[in-house]
């Protein structure tokens, strides 16, 4: 559904549920760039399937786990999302991460669940790897 969006910019943005896909096409559906994971991991499949697509850039958008910058448990998270899903993607794409900066959102939330406002800015603030 979304491949046409994703062809046309050269990115894609990968949410860990349908849901946040569902939310981006609502708020932005000239820029349907969003696809699902189905969990906080990427598969080598789904690696095949990007890398089949028109993609310069991967944006990483997965749900905020921690509660505090900087504790103990946003260190593991950023870790876990570090090996699950940005090495292997750091030698084949432009590679970026939302991540909460500035505590927008709660634990537990996808970077879409408050609204197109606050999707923009985490989305204009990712953090650019590479």
């Amino acid at each position: 559904f979304n491949m046409e969006a994703i062809n046309r910019t050269q990115k894609i943005i990968l949410f860990e549920s349908e849901k946040s896909v569902m939310k981006l096409d609502s708020y932005m559906p000239d820029m349907s760039i969003g696809v699902c994971l189905s969990g906080s991991s990427l598969t080598n499949k789904q690696i095949e399937i990007i890398k089949d697509l028109n993609v310069d850039e991967v944006i990483v958008a997965i749900d905020k786990e921690f509660k505090q910058l900087g504790d103990e448990e946003e260190k593991y998270y950023a870790k876990k999302i570090e090996e699950t899903i940005l090495k292997k993607l750091n030698n084949m794409f432009h590679v970026s991460v939302i991540w909460d900066l500035e505590n927008d959102l709660e634990a537990k939330m996808a970077p879409t669940d408050k609204g197109k406002e606050t999707f923009m800015k985490l989305l204009n603030n990712r953090i650019i790897l590479n």
